[in-house]
């Protein structure tokens, strides 16, 4: 009976370290993967490093040959044996693009035929060669009259007055490097060191440009002392590892550089099983994390004290769960079967009858409806689009509607949970208000509330409170009834509502039996007494009928403006309305 408060208890730990034991490998592999690619990379460079030295050494004895025959010819590089042997170099071989023969200080080049060569011989720098007893010098890169990028290899014989150049085409003498590859996408390429040049790269067409990663950090590593080494940089939205080795011999720089996404790519079997497992825990964090807002959300709904904080923390709490367009909240009056809104200042706004839309409401408290299907309700409302309209119910009695413009139908799952929460507060709320400030006659507020509101406003000075009480309403009683006598009492309260609306009627109570009082702003004494004697004057030719009978009645009324305690204020208020039924009744006093 144990296992599933155990089962709660180790699943989440059990899914967090197994998440991280799946990180950890992720990580051990990609390092280990990023340090075969540095001694894959290593390797690279010094095969590539290998591979070009032979082509060049190769070719030195090329130069003896050349040399001989020239010598012969005294220095005629048109001789017929010079130009045989030549042709057979350059036919046997695509990586030598020309051999050139130059005379001490003339302006031009001359090829093995005898024809002059656009390249100025001056305007080149020549990096010696290491070798066991000739001096060999490598030129740097150019162009020749073939608009191929070459670079020279010359050798300086004292025997010779000029100097034999063999040029090596780059397009051809580099080219096998493409099967020197890092990983998928990585590749070695050659940088020369001195102008920043591509010597080799995979793609023919960037040889003799600028090379981007050697100009952005690598020529800075080796000008600072560091001929190796490592260098990351950003280039095409990758990032990228870069492995170089500067070649002193060639003045050359060997570089081996791939993507760090495709080094992460050898770990992607953990890392894809850790994202899986991590996005599960991610998942049930979520669930957990909306789980507790709501919760906190529907806790805060439910401590609303008035309807005007109802209203607001519904829209808060839908607003913060659904997209949406707009929330509307109704209130429904079973007694007056009336729709009715609530303004900014928790004023109740008579909208709509309509008993059909109760039927409806009864039998269907939660649906979805496009806009050519509204409510009259939603009409009245300018509900203008799909929306969801929610039927807040206290057992069979209706209480209120909520609509939640929403352009497509969602998952019902946390409107369901809102509307059974809101539709139990709403309740709760309507009871709670009706037993602690309303009087169940009148649906005026009662002597608590009116205390309540008076400290609260105390020290205000265009405040102002008038006690009302109704005249002979003993004799009423006697006359025609208690049932008359409550429809005088309903009738006084409705228009002591209709003549102190909020927000400047702050409090209407009904104080006792026949008195009412009423809290409200006024500019000064004078407008307070016409606002009431407007009052007086409105029952005084109200008229009830009774078995065909009109019934008249009057009201006596003291004014007070509030005093520094509530006791003082009740006091004063009472005084000016014992003066005004001395002095007659049906007037009004101020104190």
């Amino acid at each position: 009976m144990e296992l599933p408060k155990t089962l709660i208890r180790l699943l989440r730990p059990y899914l967090i370290a197994l998440t991280c034991t799946m990180i950890y490998l992720a990580y051990h592999q990609f390092k280990q993967s990023e340090e075969a690619v540095y001694q894959q990379s290593q390797s690279h460079i010094i095969t590539a490093s290998s591979l070009i030295h032979a082509q060049i050494e190769a070719v030195y004895s090329k130069f003896y040959l050349l040399e001989k025959s020239l010598l012969a010819a005294h220095l005629n590089p048109s001789n017929a044996d010079s130009q045989t042997i030549a042709q057979h170099i350059l036919s046997h071989s695509s990586n030598y693009s020309n051999i050139l023969f130059w005379r001490k200080n003339s302006p031009t080049l001359l090829d093995m035929s005898g024809k002059q060569q656009a390249t100025n011989p001056y305007k080149l720098y020549w990096h010696p060669l290491k070798t066991v007893r000739d001096k060999f010098e490598i030129s740097s890169l150019y162009q020749n009259n073939k608009n191929r990028w070459v670079f020279a290899v010359r050798h300086i014989n004292p025997n010779i007055d000029g100097q034999l150049w063999i040029e090596f085409d780059l397009l051809f003498t580099t080219q096998y490097l493409k099967g020197l590859k890092i990983l998928d996408k990585g590749y070695v390429f050659v940088v020369e060191k001195s102008t920043g040049k591509l010597v080799f790269h995979p793609d023919p067409h960037r040889i003799g440009t600028l090379s981007i990663s050697f100009n952005s950090g690598i020529a800075q590593q080796i000008a600072t002392g560091h001929p190796f080494g490592k260098y990351e940089y950003y280039y095409r939205d990758n990032f990228k590892l870069a492995v170089f080795n500067t070649d002193s011999d060639l003045d050359w720089v060997f570089i081996s550089g791939t993507d760090r996404a495709d080094i992460l790519s050898s770990s992607d079997q953990f890392s894809l099983t850790a994202i899986v497992i991590a996005s599960l825990l991610g998942l049930a964090i979520a669930i957990n994390y909306l789980s507790y807002r709501l919760s906190d959300q529907l806790a805060q709904l439910g401590q609303c004290r008035s309807l005007l904080d109802f209203k607001q923390q519904l829209k808060i709490l839908l607003n913060r769960f659904y997209f949406n367009s707009g929330v509307q909240f109704c209130l429904y009056d079973p007694i007056s079967q009336m729709f009715s809104t609530l303004d900014y200042h928790g004023n109740k706004k008579p909208l709509l009858q309509n008993d059909d839309l109760v039927a409806q409401l009864s039998a269907n408290a939660l649906s979805f409806h496009h806009q050519h299907d509204a409510d009259p309700l939603a009409v009245k409302l300018q509900i203008n689009g799909n929306h969801y309209r929610m039927a807040l119910f206290d057992g069979e009695r209706l209480n209120g509607v909520i609509y939640l413009r929403k352009r497509f139908p969602t998952q019902k799952a946390v409107i369901n949970i809102v509307q059974n929460y809101a539709q139990t507060t709403l309740a709760n709320l309507l009871l709670h208000e009706q037993l602690r400030h309303q009087d169940p006659m009148t649906q005026l507020e009662n002597k608590a509330s009116l205390a309540n509101t008076v400290q609260r406003e105390l020290g205000k000075e265009d405040l102002y409170l008038a006690m009302i009480n109704i005249d002979n309403f003993q004799r009423i009683n006697d006359s025609f009834g208690h049932p008359v006598g409550d429809m005088v009492i309903r009738k006084t309260a409705q228009m002591i509502r209709d003549a102190f609306p909020k927000p400047n009627g702050l409090c209407l109570a009904r104080y006792g039996s026949e008195e009412f009082a009423v809290l409200f702003q006024s500019s000064d004494p004078h407008e307070a007494q016409t606002q009431l004697n407007e009052l007086k004057h409105a029952i005084s030719n109200t008229r009830l009928l009774e078995a065909g009978l009109p019934v008249g009645y009057s009201i006596s009324v003291g004014l007070t403006q509030l005093a520094p305690s509530y006791h003082e204020t009740i006091e004063n208020a009472e005084r000016a309305l014992q003066r005004a039924k001395n002095l007659g009744k049906n007037r009004v006093v101020i104190f």
